[in-house]
């Protein structure tokens, strides 16, 4: 049966598509041919060879331009993943409600990444989860420091007033607590007065990556 009309288009163009494919090998050959000229690259046969192909289907040649070397403005489905490093903040979702939830989420992010910091040194300072509980206070004047206090002294710290509870890095769904000196003269108080077991402070590098996220906004 001899095909309709409205298919002959068609078939033509598969033809074609199917004729420059079969070509492609010679541009390719040629392209990494000893002496080839520098503007007859392997990725640009290919981007010739593409082009053909989508004018002989009928698509616009707009399809083939430039690609894309920046992060898109907003995820659509299709689109290539974004970078993924954690020190980027993601790229805006195209739904309003869901980029403002990226927008505070990243906002928070050195909160975030300096609770888990500091989960990570409990767990170096007391190992065993059913041993003596120990919490950490922030220094007011020094805020990249903690004093690790037993749980009685710092029963006693807060009996008078010299710390309280840390809001930002505390998580009851994590089970984790933070607290935080009063003020800067509440510390000489507690060295004194309580055991000071050790203080930890955030590492050179941790503080730097801290601030680099800090310096990279949402959206830009």
């Amino acid at each position: 049966m001899r095909p309709s009309k409205r298919r002959r288009p068609v078939c033509i163009a598969v033809c074609a598509a199917l004729l420059l494919v079969s070509l492609q090998n010679c541009f390719l050959n040629e392209a990494v041919r000893p002496g080839a000229s520098e503007g007859r690259k392997v990725s640009e046969v290919r981007r010739s060879t593409l082009l053909g192909l989508l004018v002989a289907s009928g698509l616009p040649a707009a399809a083939v331009a430039e690609p894309r070397n920046q992060l898109p403005k907003y995820i659509k489905a299709g689109d290539p993943l974004p970078d993924l490093d954690p020190n980027y903040p993601p790229a805006p979702s195209e739904t309003p409600w869901i980029r403002e939830l990226q927008k505070k989420s990243w906002e928070r992010e050195p909160i975030l990444r300096t609770r888990f910091y500091l989960m990570d040194e409990m767990t170096k300072i007391q190992p065993n989860p059913f041993g003596e509980r120990k919490d950490m206070v922030r220094w007011t004047e020094d805020p990249v420091k903690w004093d690790v206090l037993t749980a009685d002294d710092l029963k006693t710290a807060e009996k008078y007033g010299k710390v309280f509870l840390d809001e930002d890095l505390t998580s009851e769904d994590m089970g984790w607590r933070s607290y935080i000196y009063t003020a800067a003269q509440d510390r000489d108080w507690v060295a004194k007065n309580c055991n000071i077991t050790q203080t930890i402070e955030l590492t050179k590098a941790f503080q730097e990556q801290l601030e680099l996220i800090k310096s990279r906004k949402f959206g830009e």
